[in-house]
């Protein structure tokens, strides 16, 4: 299993604040206003030395936290899908056990915790993901991608195409990130918005890409993907953003 990296709690973040009297203010970050600046800051001792120092009246924040449910595979997609074709019995047996383990892991850390507070016309955010439980366990946020996963633990029985391994994934995946982090017109796009028609465009071009994401071993979405090739980006001092 990885070095989990921590990340804090919205709670947790609220002992760390010196001011008693911030406002807290849920809000989704596309409901920001998307042409402001941001500023990505490097980590939570940043943003606790900043909000300290200077003292906003909100913090905007959003919070999730995963649970098991989120990821149990439905009747149709067991039905609809190949190893269901090849072994009725054994799918069930794969899809409950699958099911057991999703129940056994403990959901109570924080997913993903986005906050930020305003400060002469820039956004200041701090933003962070865990995804261990996913990556540590083998679980796969799509029904269908998550039945062809366990349909490749039996790749032996089919005579269809090889299943790609979650380590031939990730380092395509690598790959793909070092080349958009090269792609001039994605240094551009200083914007969530700007960077999901870069996307869209991109994928027109290079529609195999979608296949690390869609169809096999699909742990997060590509936009989530994109997001975090522009924070890589964004840290990196030899990349000039415009």
């Amino acid at each position: 299993m990885k070095n989990k990296k921590k990340i804090y709690s919205l709670k947790q973040i609220k002992k760390m604040i010196s001011k008693p009297d911030i406002l807290y203010v849920h809000c989704d970050e596309d409901d920001l206003m998307v042409e402001m600046p941001k500023v990505i800051l490097k980590g939570i001792d940043e943003f606790i030395a900043v909000v300290n120092k200077l003292n906003p009246e909100i913090i905007f924040y959003e919070e999730t936290y995963l649970s098991p449910n989120m990821f149990l595979i439905e009747e149709e997609d067991i039905e609809d899908s190949a190893l269901y074709d090849l072994d009725e019995e054994l799918a069930y047996d794969e899809v409950n056990e699958y099911h057991r383990r999703l129940f056994d892991l403990d959901f109570s850390d924080v997913f993903q915790i986005n906050v930020s507070c305003l400060y002469q016309g820039a956004n200041l955010v701090y933003s962070e993901i865990d995804r261990s439980i996913i990556e540590d366990n083998d679980i796969y946020p799509f029904e269908k991608v998550a039945m062809d996963r366990l349909a490749a633990k039996h790749i032996d029985k089919f005579n269809g195409p090889r299943f790609k391994s979650r380590k031939e994934i990730l380092s395509e995946r690598e790959e793909l990130a070092s080349e958009i982090m090269e792609d001039i017109e994605f240094q551009k796009c200083t914007t969530k918005q700007k960077r999901k028609e870069w996307t869209l465009k991109y994928c027109a071009f290079h529609p195999d890409c979608i296949d690390l994401f869609d169809e096999v071993v699909n742990d997060l979405h590509m936009s989530d993907f994109i997001e975090d090739v522009w924070e890589r980006l964004s840290k990196t001092p030899s990349k000039q953003l415009t």
